[in-house]
Formats: structure tokens, sequence, C-alpha cells
């Protein structure tokens, strides 16, 4: 500690302070004769304005105003004042060598349960006294050694000189305080003080935050009044980890590795949890702790005025001492790009200053993920943003998607399961781009509602997809169409293969690769979502506005995620309009027309389950494409029986009490163009705009026929 009195006194606490600072600002003036360099003003010698220096009044010398030169000149009058000044700081010097200025206790008594909790060492303890005192006075005496630094003496470094100077001043000596003003000190590790090696000025290169200064003399002080920190217990589980089953195999290896971690008290154990926002990251860490048996605490986000935390590393730091001694304990860290990021992926973005800042916490960062005493679980929206050299450094990362639609229906049971109908939670399910917790949320808003379910339903579709929109993301659509799955029979869809019989060999072999091609409305999609339904599995229809994309690689991307969902919910992918990303390479114009078809291409070859594209345009597309397709089913316009078969069967739909007369039927059979599309369409109509008859079906038939003459071909005139 210093070498001046620790005992306690009867002077004020503001006199105490100013006293231990008037020792602190005439060291530094009396340290290599630094005062020999004051003037009254600017001394172009040293370059430095000495204006703001006020240093007869901070050290009570009136007699300093008068002897303080203009400047420095080798005359006689010039050598007398100095030698009076001389004389006046070594006198005050002397004053205090006789009476030492004392350390307040509520300094003395801060510093130290600062030091019991991060392992303060005495010259670390010297270092906070001196930095706090200096930094509740007007002047930052550091500044003064800018002196030497303008003089361009043989100073060698920042932090060689102040822990040459400390040692003149404390009981500390060179070599104790040097290594307290490391990186790898508890003053830098801890974040309680900053350093800053490369500083435009000496008050720059030992920063210790002002709000720290003045609460280190404050009386009564608790460790997280102090740090403006504590530990925050982490929430209770809603949910287990059999709620998470589909991220099997990797979350059980997970869990058994951080029991194993806990039981061994291995030091340096860092998990990362990645995946879209609101997939239950947060969730799944506390059910982790919740199955091994750990206490969890979290590094808040927010302070307890629910402002955001600047330093969460500090936090991180503080939470870490904190529970180096409880074995039990696990730590989450949430929104960890912020302490990991990528400057180097978004150069634009990154400033000179945070810069700066990445070499000072990049050395800091990794030190932590490799000596943590308290396993660590981190968790982020995107690994984009993380820099690479930090992710390998992780134990395990745990990818954790939106859950499969089984376990999406389960929890919008559980969350929305009294506002919603059946129909409702299956159309909600179906989407895998709606998080769970935008599900939650919207179901805290509507149980403030009182009224029918069928009402609160419509509510909940009208707030979820008004915060859906908000995020980009497509709105979900509640369908009141007529049911068409059950006027469905792949019997009646003109093809040159049977559809039922191929629909058959696929649910013994489950892995097929068709091109389904035609006219539009012959029933293409139809027949997909047919053999969903046969097999029991989910079908994923992918357009253009899915995966097409504006930035160069973003499409490739969404087409491997797009074959990545199907595998995962082990479901049938149907690519509509497949043209669109199979196109002739030979007439591409561009690289990036090129490589959408190769990502196709070897996603198609490597897809081991059910995968159907759909096409109007068979001719356009790429002959390797083509030649990856188990098999490529042509589908064509009704025949004339068929079509009076459905004709009869949508009757019974529309109009059932009407009588079909054969004139009707012969009419349905001699149109040339009629596809099962037509019909539907006809139906779907129906709702605004009522068939009631036989003969009106017949002719909103004719003029779906006449629409498309001269944009399709017709049928071929021939026997039936």
């Amino acid at each position: 500690m210093f070498k001046c009195n620790l005992n306690a006194s009867h002077q004020t606490f503001d006199e105490t302070v100013f006293r231990l600072y008037q020792f602190f600002f005439l060291s530094i003036l009396l340290y290599r004769d630094l005062w020999k360099n004051v003037t009254c003003g600017y001394n172009d010698k040293v370059e430095y304005n000495f204006e703001q220096v006020k240093w007869s009044k901070i050290l009570g010398l009136p007699e300093l105003e008068q002897l303080t030169p203009d400047e420095i000149k080798k005359t006689k009058k010039v050598a007398d004042n100095q030698a009076k000044i001389y004389s006046l700081l070594m006198k005050k010097y002397q004053a205090f060598e006789e009476n030492p200025p004392l350390v307040p206790d509520n300094l003395k008594a801060n510093v130290e349960l600062l030091a019991k909790t991060f392992g303060l060492n005495e010259a670390e303890k010297s270092i906070l006294i001196f930095l706090a005192v200096i930094k509740l006075n007007q002047f930052n005496c550091l500044d003064l050694f800018n002196i030497l630094k303008n003089k361009k003496a043989d100073l060698i470094t920042y932090r060689e000189l102040i822990s040459d100077f400390l040692s003149t001043i404390c009981d500390c000596g060179y070599e104790t305080l040097y290594k307290a003003l490391s990186k790898s000190g508890a003053l830098m590790q801890n974040r309680l003080v900053r350093i800053d090696e490369d500083p435009r000025d000496f008050e720059y290169y030992l920063i210790l935050d002002p709000d720290l200064a003045a609460k280190l003399v404050y009386p009564h002080q608790k460790l997280h009044d102090l740090l403006a920190m504590s530990l925050v217990k982490g929430k209770e589980s809603q949910l287990t980890l059999e709620d998470f089953s589909y991220l099997s195999p990797n979350l059980p290896l997970l869990v058994q590795y951080l029991r194993k971690a806990r039981e061994t008290q291995k030091s340096g154990i860092n998990i990362l949890l990645y995946g879209p926002p609101g997939t239950g990251k947060s969730e799944l860490s506390r059910a982790i702790a919740q199955d091994i048996g750990a206490d969890l605490f979290e590094v808040p986000v927010v302070d307890e005025e629910g402002d955001a935390v600047s330093d969460r590393m500090s936090c991180l730091m503080f939470n870490l001492s904190q529970l180096k001694n409880n074995p039990s304990a696990i730590l989450v860290f949430d929104e960890a790009q912020d302490l990991f990021k990528n400057f180097g992926a978004t150069p634009f973005l990154a400033t000179l200053s945070a810069k700066g800042n990445e070499k000072q916490n990049k050395g800091l960062t990794n030190k932590v993920l490799e000596n943590n005493q308290t396993p660590v679980i981190w968790i982020t929206n995107s690994i984009q943003a993380m820099d690479p050299a930090y992710i390998r450094r992780f134990d395990f990362c745990l990818e954790v998607p939106v859950p499969p639609e089984k376990q999406r229906q389960k929890i919008i049971e559980n969350k929305a399961g009294a506002f919603l109908l059946p129909a409702g939670i299956h159309c909600i399910a179906q989407r895998n781009d709606i998080a769970p917790a935008v599900i939650d949320r919207t179901a805290k808003v509507i149980s403030t509602i009182s009224t029918s379910k069928e009402e609160m339903q419509k509510h909940f579709f009208t707030h979820l997809n008004a915060s859906l929109i908000s995020m980009g993301i497509r709105p979900v659509q509640l369908s009141s169409r007529p049911d068409d799955e059950e006027l469905y029979d792949p019997a009646l869809s003109t093809a040159d293969y049977d559809l039922a019989q191929v629909a058959q060999g696929i649910s013994e072999s489950l892995s097929a690769r068709l091109c389904l091609y035609g006219v539009p409305g012959t029933g293409k999609t139809a027949w997909a979502h047919y053999l969903g339904r046969v097999l029991g599995k989910r079908v994923i229809v992918k357009r253009c506005s899915d995966l097409l994309d504006c930035f160069v690689g973003m499409t490739e991307k969404k087409i491997a995620a797009a074959f990545e969902e199907a595998k995962t919910e082990n479901a049938i992918l149907v690519m509509d309009e497949a043209d669109s990303f199979l196109q002739k390479r030979s007439g591409a114009n561009y690289s990036w027309e090129i490589t959408q078809v190769n990502e196709m291409l070897t996603q198609i070859e490597n897809f081991e389950g059910i995968f159907v594209a759909t096409t109007n345009a068979l001719d356009v597309m790429d002959d390797a494409c083509l030649r990856r397709f188990d098999l490529k089913v042509k589908f064509d316009y009704l025949d004339a029986k068929k079509s009076k078969i459905l004709f009869k069967r949508y009757c019974e739909k529309i109009c059932p009490e009407s009588f079909i007369d054969d004139r009707i039927l012969e009419a349905v059979g001699n149109l040339r163009s009629l596809t099962p599309g037509d019909f539907a369409t006809l139906m779907h109509q129906s709702r605004f705009n009522p068939l009631r008859t036989p003969e009106a079906l017949l002719k909103g038939l004719e003029k779906e026929c006449k629409t498309k003459e001269g944009h399709h071909h017709k049928r071929p005139i021939g026997f039936n």
C-alpha cells in the first residue's frame, strides 16, 4: 500500500481525499524533475500547455503563482525563481512525510472488498486507489507524464514509466507493479481497469470508470453496488429434455459431456447453442441445467433499470469470479455474438475504435474460453456474426433449429391450445419459419380476451400475422377454401404412368427423385400431396418466392436449407416450377445462374428422401438435371371419359340436387383442353359466384378452356 497513514483521522472525507490527491500530484511533479517544465502557459520545448494546471491552488502554495515563469529561459531570474519553487515543493513534501496523507476508510474498505472478490494483490489495490483518487479530481495529473513523452526522453513504454513512478510512492516494487499492469493481471482480466496500449496521451493509458471511482469512496458499499452487477439466478425450465428430442443424438451427448465435466471439475468448458431467434435456446439451457442438477446463473443483458449493459465482459468476469467456488454452477451468456464479433466479415461496419477494442478483447476472451472454472453455455442467433477463431475453441456447438412439425404442433397445443381450433393448430404447425417464442407472445396477448374460441382464433391469427409481417415473414393463411382432397383421384389424372402404382412403389422404397411435367392444372402438385397422404408424410412445397434471393449465394443457401428441412422432418420435398432453378447452363449469362443449377443438382443427387420437381417447361431444363430423376412423368389434358367422371363428382358437391343431362356430359367430353385444375378453380369460385346448376358449371368450364386457347396445345382429337 502507499507510504502514507492508513489509520482513521478526524479530518473530513473531502479533505482526506484531496490531501491524498495533493500528495500524488506533488509526487508526479518531483518525479524526474517534471516541475522544472511548468510555465504559465504553453511550453513549446515540451509541447505542453500548463494553463489548466493550477498548481498553486492544488498544492495550496499561492507563492507559486508569482514564481511560475512565462517560459523557461537560462536567465538569473528564472534560475532564482526555480530555486524558490523547488524549496516550496520540497517543504510541502516534507510536511507529507511528517504527517502522511490518509487513505479514507470507505475507499480502503471498498478496495478490500474488490480484492477479496477478484484476488487482488497489494500492487493492484494500490493502483485502484491511485486511479480512484486522481479520477475524483478535476485535473487528471497523469497527464503531466506527457511532458516526458514530448521531450522524447529515453522513456521506454507507458507501462514501464507508470510502474517506475508508482514504485516511488507505494510499498510495492517495480516488478510487482509492472506485472499488475499486464493484460493478464487481475485488474485487466476482471475489467476493473482498462489499459490502452496505444493511447494518444498518458491520461488515456489507464482508465478507471468514473462511476466506479465515485462508488469506491461511498460508505457501506456492497459488491453489486460497486460494479452495478449481481448474480442473476436463471429461471426454472418450463420444458424437459424430452421436448428437445428432435436434437438427438447430439443433445444426449452434450448433456453427458457436461455432467462428466462437472463431476471432474474440469475447467475451460464452453458450449455454444445457436439457431434462429425464438427457437428455445435459452429454455434448452435451463432444461440442460435442470437435468444434470446444476445451479443456473445468467449474465444479464439489461441492468436493474432496464438499460442495456454496456460492458458485458465485465459482467462475465464478475460472474465467473463469484461462481468459481460453486461446483454446481453453470453460467449462461446470451447474445454471445456481442462478445465474439467477426470484424473481418463486415469491415465496412467495424469502426476504428471497434478494431482497437477487438485487439484488446481477443486475448482476454480466448483466455476466458480456456480457463473458466465454471462451465459456460453461450447462446447466439447467428454464428455468421462470430469470428471463426472463437468458434473452434468451443467444446460443443449445437444448432437449435425451428422444431419439426410434430414438435411444433405439441408446442402450439401447450402454449395456445386454449385459443385455437385443431385446424388452426395444424395450419400454424405446417410453417417452419414461425419460432415458438412468437406463438408464446401471441398467446399472452390473446389470453386477455374473453370470447368464443372461434373468435379467439381469428384474433390469434390477426395478431400473429401482424408480428410475422413486421419481421418480414409471410403471414399464415387459415384456408376457408373447399377441401379438394376428397375429390382428388389419381386415376382421373392423365399421365403416362399409373400414378397409384407409382405411389405404392415409393411407399416401399421411401426414396425417389421424380420430375412431373406437363401443362398447368393437370394435377402435378396435387399428386405430390396425394403421395404425402399415402405415405403419412408432410409435404413441403417450395416455390420461387421461397428460394430466389437478390444476394449472390443466398439462393444456393436457401436451396440447401430446403433439402435439409425435408431431411430433418422426414418430409416429401416438392420444388414447384423447378425450371426456374434448373435451366440449361449453356444459356446462362451470369455465373450465379450456373452455381444455382449446380447447387440444385448436387442436392438432388445427395438427397436420400423423396423429391418431386414440377414444371410446365421441361424443354428448358438442364440435361444433366433430367438424368438425375429416377422417373419423369408427363401429365396431360383430361380425356372425355375422365372429364365426365370429374364433372359428375363436382356437380354432387356444388349442386347435389340437380339432374345432369346426357347432352351436358357430351359437351363436357368434347372440351379439348380441360384439366382437373379447371374444376378446382370453379369450385373455389362458387364461394362468391354460386354455380347452382350443371349448365352453369359447364359454361364455366367452357370459358376456362377458351381462355387457354392459344396458350397451350389442345388435346389431340381421337377416340376415347
